[in-house]
């Protein structure tokens, strides 16, 4: 098999992985899978004495894999370990992919849009099988509770709020359940959907694709896109897209001079957010609770609702990072330790629902100790302080959401959240290295 040949199907399955990433994650793992083999075979080990390969960087972030190698040293659970190690493999395979082998500027931009038509397909599959869940549901209501010995109970705790009640009776929220949270995206976390769908919300507005320069289509995708991560109740989302939304609204009013135009989006979207709050229980409960559970002077270890949770779980992490400050606790054992401190303390509901850290940044240095939080940190800003200098906007834009994200997930413990930093930010910092020549 020669170069040319090699070098195509590295593109085309490149392609395909973001394209089918957001869908989902997990078929997408074959396709890493496909890449790193097709590289195996010829095309990578040339890469390693090219120019454009750069042993620094590739130290940065392949070095951080590392470190969770040597926590296996000191860990109390081997098998939980090595089974971490599986899912942060892409910390250190597709570095070795990426900055051996490159995307042209041309392969970059394909491979980009492809992720936003990802996305696309992702959410219309979604809102149409919210949709059929809707009307299905609405059809055994009106044959009786149970039609052909089907169960209504699932469908039922989507389309009636059982948690408010009014003289006993049962709060009907019209089936707008169905296109809330997991609900809606019904195999990638609603977080992790919504972190996919801010950053394709950005590429449209930052990538040159001529597919993007269609006025109507970007107003579709902008209108899908948000919509969604609305629906998806995601607070961190939600925090992001106001961030873009406002330095688009900025650029639109200053330097485009649309301010009218810019008013009527944000009136629109205001209106989308308010509806919901007045017509969808589920999603007025998830912001008024995360308000009780921050302005609350109690504790929030019995807490249902997420931020009341993860406020808990953080308390929790603290203490346990006082105690494995320098080493951390090996890379295997954070849950462990986590575990028994819900015990400790009583924490009914992360000890019921197996909580991690969810906040990267605690998770690590729990894992790996202090060392292990400044690598993280290092692989965050070293890029971005260059990408910054640099100008390149698109990856300014990948990292903050990044940054912004693992506050409130533990997203490298996940594949959905480890290889999509893995694979974004290897081609984005090839693309940088390649603009500025560094």
């Amino acid at each position: 098999m020669n170069n040319s040949i090699q070098d195509t199907f590295h593109f085309r399955l490149t392609q395909l992985f973001a394209l089918i990433f957001p869908i989902c994650p997990a078929w997408s793992s074959i396709l890493i899978v496909l890449v790193s083999v097709n590289w195996i075979i010829g095309l990578g080990f040339k890469g390693l004495i090219r120019e454009h390969f750069k042993i620094l960087p590739f130290i940065l972030f392949a070095g951080f894999f590392v470190l969770y190698l040597l926590g296996l040293f000191w860990t109390k659970n081997m098998d939980k370990g090595f089974s971490e190690l599986e899912t942060k493999l892409s910390l250190i395979v597709l570095p070795f992919v990426f900055f051996t082998v490159p995307l042209t500027k041309d392969q970059l931009r394909a491979v980009l849009k492809s992720f936003v038509v990802g996305c696309a397909l992702a959410m219309i599959t979604w809102l149409l099988f919210a949709t059929y869940n809707l009307c299905l549901t609405k059809y055994y209501i009106s044959q009786g509770n149970k039609i052909w010995n089907f169960d209504l109970n699932f469908f039922l705790s989507a389309y009636i709020l059982k948690y408010e009640m009014l003289g006993g009776k049962k709060i009907w929220d019209f089936g707008v359940n169905f296109f809330l949270k997991d609900r809606l995206s019904i195999i990638v976390h609603p977080s992790y959907m919504a972190m996919y769908l801010s950053f394709a919300i950005w590429m449209i507005y930052k990538v040159e694709i001529p597919l993007f320069k269609s006025r109507k289509l970007k107003m579709v995708l902008y209108s899908l896109f948000i919509l969604s991560i609305i629906l998806l109740v995601s607070k961190a989302g939600i925090i992001i897209l106001i961030l873009i939304g406002g330095f688009m609204l900025y650029e639109m009013i200053f330097k485009h001079k649309k301010a009218l135009k810019a008013i009527s989006i944000v009136l629109l979207i205001c209106m989308a957010f308010g509806s919901l709050f007045v017509f969808a229980p589920q999603f007025r409960y998830r912001f008024t609770n995360s308000f009780t559970a921050m302005t609350s002077k109690e504790n929030n270890y019995t807490a249902d609702e997420s931020t009341g949770s993860r406020m808990a779980v953080w308390k929790a992490s603290k203490e346990i990072i006082k105690q494995n400050f320098l080493i951390g606790t090996g890379t295997g054992s954070s849950n462990d330790a986590l575990t028994e401190s819900y015990k400790k303390d009583g924490m009914i509901v992360a000890l019921k629902e197996h909580l991690n850290a969810h906040n990267q940044y605690l998770q690590t240095f729990i894992t790996l100790g202090v060392f292990g939080l400044l690598w993280l940190l290092i692989v965050l800003l070293f890029p971005l302080q260059l990408a910054i200098a640099g100008k390149d906007m698109i990856y300014v834009g990948f990292l903050l959401i990044i940054i912004i994200n693992i506050f409130v997930e533990s997203m490298f413990e996940t594949q959905a959240g480890v290889m999509f930093f893995a694979f974004f930010n290897a081609i984005l910092f090839m693309n940088l290295l390649q603009k500025q020549k560094l």
